[in-house]
Protein backbone atom coordinates (compact mmCIF):
# COMPACT_ATOMS: atom_id res chain seq x y z
CA UNK A 1 0.00 0.00 0.00
CA UNK A 2 2.95 2.75 0.38
CA UNK A 3 4.45 1.97 -2.84
CA UNK A 4 1.53 2.28 -4.15
CA UNK A 5 0.56 5.27 -2.52
CA UNK A 6 4.27 6.65 -3.48
CA UNK A 7 3.85 5.58 -7.32
CA UNK A 8 0.40 7.87 -7.10
CA UNK A 9 2.08 10.65 -5.70
CA UNK A 10 4.75 10.92 -8.21
CA UNK A 11 2.24 10.69 -11.05
CA UNK A 12 -0.05 13.40 -9.36
CA UNK A 13 0.64 16.58 -11.66
CA UNK A 14 -1.44 18.78 -8.93
CA UNK A 15 0.42 21.12 -7.28
CA UNK A 16 -2.07 22.76 -4.73
CA UNK A 17 -4.16 20.86 -2.11
CA UNK A 18 -7.80 20.84 -4.16
CA UNK A 19 -9.43 20.81 -0.40
CA UNK A 20 -7.50 24.12 0.02
CA UNK A 21 -6.02 25.56 -2.92
CA UNK A 22 -2.95 26.61 -0.93
CA UNK A 23 -1.19 24.22 0.60
CA UNK A 24 1.56 21.33 -1.44
CA UNK A 25 -0.13 18.23 -2.41
CA UNK A 26 2.31 16.22 -0.39
CA UNK A 27 0.23 13.68 0.75
CA UNK A 28 -2.62 11.23 -0.17
CA UNK A 29 -6.46 11.54 1.28
CA UNK A 30 -8.95 8.96 1.56
CA UNK A 31 -12.23 10.62 0.81
CA UNK A 32 -13.87 7.64 2.08
CA UNK A 33 -11.89 6.21 5.22
CA UNK A 34 -10.25 3.46 4.53
CA UNK A 35 -11.18 1.90 8.16
CA UNK A 36 -15.39 2.07 7.26
CA UNK A 37 -14.70 1.58 3.44
CA UNK A 38 -12.01 -0.88 2.70
CA UNK A 39 -13.41 -1.63 -0.56
CA UNK A 40 -12.42 1.90 -1.76
CA UNK A 41 -8.72 2.05 -0.29
CA UNK A 42 -6.79 1.73 -3.56
CA UNK A 43 -9.55 3.03 -5.24
CA UNK A 44 -7.72 6.06 -7.23
CA UNK A 45 -10.67 8.48 -6.94
CA UNK A 46 -10.55 8.03 -3.55
CA UNK A 47 -7.25 8.79 -2.58
CA UNK A 48 -7.29 12.54 -3.22
CA UNK A 49 -3.98 14.63 -2.75
CA UNK A 50 -3.97 16.54 -0.27
CA UNK A 51 -1.54 18.92 1.68
CA UNK A 52 -0.59 17.77 5.56
CA UNK A 53 -2.88 20.64 7.27
CA UNK A 54 -6.21 19.68 4.82
CA UNK A 55 -5.61 15.74 5.63
CA UNK A 56 -5.40 16.48 9.64
CA UNK A 57 -7.75 18.33 9.71
CA UNK A 58 -10.20 16.26 7.55
CA UNK A 59 -9.12 12.88 9.02
CA UNK A 60 -11.52 9.83 9.01
CA UNK A 61 -15.05 12.25 9.09
CA UNK A 62 -17.60 12.29 6.03
CA UNK A 63 -21.08 13.13 7.34
CA UNK A 64 -22.06 16.23 9.91
CA UNK A 65 -24.12 14.24 12.41
CA UNK A 66 -26.16 17.64 12.48
CA UNK A 67 -27.37 17.77 8.90
CA UNK A 68 -26.60 14.71 7.56
CA UNK A 69 -24.56 16.50 4.46
CA UNK A 70 -20.92 15.46 3.69
CA UNK A 71 -18.28 18.06 5.05
CA UNK A 72 -16.14 18.81 2.53
CA UNK A 73 -15.90 18.82 -0.85
CA UNK A 74 -14.44 15.84 -3.30
CA UNK A 75 -12.48 17.37 -5.91
CA UNK A 76 -13.26 15.57 -8.55
CA UNK A 77 -17.04 15.13 -8.00
CA UNK A 78 -18.60 17.98 -6.84
CA UNK A 79 -19.01 21.23 -8.94
CA UNK A 80 -18.46 24.69 -7.10
CA UNK A 81 -21.31 26.93 -7.87
CA UNK A 82 -20.32 29.74 -9.98
CA UNK A 83 -22.47 32.53 -8.00
CA UNK A 84 -20.46 34.64 -5.74
CA UNK A 85 -20.26 33.03 -1.94
CA UNK A 86 -16.79 34.25 -0.99
CA UNK A 87 -16.56 37.12 0.76
CA UNK A 88 -13.58 39.23 1.98
CA UNK A 89 -13.36 42.27 4.30
CA UNK A 90 -10.05 44.68 4.22
CA UNK A 91 -9.80 47.42 6.67
CA UNK A 92 -6.47 49.57 7.69
CA UNK A 93 -6.62 49.66 11.09
CA UNK A 94 -3.52 51.90 13.04
CA UNK A 95 -1.43 51.42 9.98
CA UNK A 96 -2.07 47.61 9.68
CA UNK A 97 -4.06 45.77 7.15
CA UNK A 98 -7.05 43.87 8.65
CA UNK A 99 -8.62 41.18 6.47
CA UNK A 100 -11.16 38.61 7.51
CA UNK A 101 -12.64 35.83 5.16
CA UNK A 102 -16.24 34.96 5.32
CA UNK A 103 -19.48 32.78 3.16
CA UNK A 104 -22.37 34.28 1.92
CA UNK A 105 -25.87 32.15 1.27
CA UNK A 106 -26.31 33.92 -2.47
CA UNK A 107 -30.03 34.25 -3.42
CA UNK A 108 -31.63 31.40 -4.97
CA UNK A 109 -28.31 28.61 -3.23
CA UNK A 110 -30.14 25.62 -2.23
CA UNK A 111 -29.81 25.22 1.72
CA UNK A 112 -27.91 22.04 1.37
CA UNK A 113 -25.39 22.96 -1.39
CA UNK A 114 -24.52 26.09 1.56
CA UNK A 115 -24.88 23.49 4.11
CA UNK A 116 -21.69 21.50 1.80
CA UNK A 117 -19.59 24.71 1.02
CA UNK A 118 -19.85 26.28 4.54
CA UNK A 119 -18.88 23.21 6.57
CA UNK A 120 -15.80 22.47 4.17
CA UNK A 121 -14.63 26.09 4.60
CA UNK A 122 -15.29 25.81 8.57
CA UNK A 123 -13.88 22.85 9.32
CA UNK A 124 -10.41 23.23 7.31
CA UNK A 125 -10.30 26.53 8.77
CA UNK A 126 -10.01 28.51 5.98
CA UNK A 127 -11.44 31.58 6.75
CA UNK A 128 -7.78 31.95 9.06
CA UNK A 129 -5.40 30.21 6.35
CA UNK A 130 -6.58 32.64 3.40
CA UNK A 131 -6.38 35.39 5.86
CA UNK A 132 -2.54 34.16 6.56
CA UNK A 133 -1.50 33.59 3.31
CA UNK A 134 -3.42 36.61 1.98
CA UNK A 135 -1.14 39.02 3.90
CA UNK A 136 2.12 36.70 2.95
CA UNK A 137 1.36 37.07 -0.71
CA UNK A 138 0.55 40.76 -0.68
CA UNK A 139 3.96 40.99 0.53
CA UNK A 140 5.66 40.12 -2.47
CA UNK A 141 3.16 42.22 -4.27
CA UNK A 142 4.64 45.31 -2.84
CA UNK A 143 7.26 46.31 -5.46
CA UNK A 144 4.62 46.59 -8.29
CA UNK A 145 1.66 48.28 -6.19
CA UNK A 146 4.65 50.44 -5.24
CA UNK A 147 5.72 51.39 -8.80
CA UNK A 148 2.03 51.45 -9.63
CA UNK A 149 1.59 54.33 -7.20
CA UNK A 150 4.58 56.23 -8.29
CA UNK A 151 5.89 59.38 -7.31
CA UNK A 152 2.45 60.79 -8.40
CA UNK A 153 0.85 58.83 -5.78
CA UNK A 154 -1.59 57.32 -8.65
CA UNK A 155 -3.95 55.75 -6.07
CA UNK A 156 -6.43 54.98 -8.96
CA UNK A 157 -3.51 53.10 -11.30
CA UNK A 158 -3.05 50.75 -8.22
CA UNK A 159 -6.77 49.62 -7.97
CA UNK A 160 -6.47 49.33 -12.16
CA UNK A 161 -3.73 47.16 -11.62
CA UNK A 162 -5.45 45.14 -8.49
CA UNK A 163 -8.76 44.64 -10.43
CA UNK A 164 -6.43 43.40 -13.69
CA UNK A 165 -4.92 41.21 -11.42
CA UNK A 166 -8.48 39.89 -10.08
CA UNK A 167 -9.02 39.43 -13.44
CA UNK A 168 -6.34 37.06 -14.50
CA UNK A 169 -7.09 35.05 -11.10
CA UNK A 170 -11.02 34.64 -11.94
CA UNK A 171 -10.49 33.76 -15.49
CA UNK A 172 -7.88 30.59 -14.19
CA UNK A 173 -9.67 30.11 -11.12
CA UNK A 174 -13.63 31.19 -11.21
CA UNK A 175 -14.75 34.05 -9.39
CA UNK A 176 -14.89 32.56 -6.02
CA UNK A 177 -11.27 31.78 -5.98
CA UNK A 178 -9.49 33.58 -3.11
CA UNK A 179 -7.37 35.69 -4.44
CA UNK A 180 -9.40 37.26 -6.95
CA UNK A 181 -11.68 37.75 -4.14
CA UNK A 182 -8.91 39.67 -2.13
CA UNK A 183 -7.80 41.89 -4.65
CA UNK A 184 -11.03 42.90 -6.06
CA UNK A 185 -12.02 44.23 -2.38
CA UNK A 186 -8.74 46.03 -1.89
CA UNK A 187 -8.87 47.60 -5.45
CA UNK A 188 -12.23 49.07 -3.98
CA UNK A 189 -10.26 50.27 -0.91
CA UNK A 190 -9.31 53.43 -1.16
CA UNK A 191 -6.76 53.89 1.90
CA UNK A 192 -5.20 51.05 0.81
CA UNK A 193 -4.92 52.37 -2.86
CA UNK A 194 -3.88 56.00 -1.63
CA UNK A 195 -0.63 54.74 0.39
CA UNK A 196 -2.41 52.44 3.08
CA UNK A 197 -0.63 49.67 0.81
CA UNK A 198 2.49 50.79 2.75
CA UNK A 199 1.21 48.52 5.87
CA UNK A 200 2.20 44.79 3.88
CA UNK A 201 5.78 46.01 3.76
CA UNK A 202 5.28 46.30 7.18
CA UNK A 203 4.04 42.91 7.29
CA UNK A 204 6.71 41.34 6.00
CA UNK A 205 9.32 42.79 7.44
CA UNK A 206 8.38 42.08 10.96
CA UNK A 207 8.22 38.60 9.84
Amino acid sequence: MTALRGDLLKRISVARCPFCGIGESSTLDHYLPKEQYPEFSVFPKNLVPSCAVCNTRKRDRILDKGTNVRMFLHPCYDLIPDTAFLAVRARMKADALVLSYRLTRPAGMALQTFQHLRSHFNELDLADRYRRMGLEHLGGQYPALRRAYGPSEDAERVAEKLIEGAEDFEEVSGPNYWLAKLYRVLAGNEDFCDGGFEAIRVEVQAH
